[in-house]
């Protein structure tokens, strides 16, 4: 499982909110692209934060680890996509990864 927590910024482009931006990111992002479509949850009181969680995460299934890096999180990454994702539509977040399993 992967929990992401995502605060906006900026929102332009052609999502009228952010929980549209939201909608958006979980239920076309990850689906054509992970073929996964994430929850989302923990909203903040003012709309501008949430979270996704990846469950199961579908990137443990293709990678292996040795012993000795089972402390990485490599799940990070799709932090980093995410935030790309986001800045090609115009709007900027904070994407953290808290909790990968």
């Amino acid at each position: 499982m992967v929990h992401f927590t995502i605060s906006c910024l900026v929102i332009s482009g052609r999502c009228t909110d952010f929980r549209e931006t939201a909608e958006t990111i979980s239920k076309s992002g990850f689906r054509l692209f992970l073929n996964i479509t994430p929850a989302i949850t923990n909203w903040s009181p003012s709309g501008d934060t949430f979270s996704l969680i990846l469950d199961p995460n579908p990137l443990t299934e293709f990678v292996e680890l040795p012993d000795d890096k089972q402390k990485l999180n490599y799940s990070n990454i799709l932090c980093g996509v995410v935030r790309g994702a986001l800045e090609m539509v115009s709007s900027k977040g904070l994407i953290s990864c808290p909790h990968s399993y």
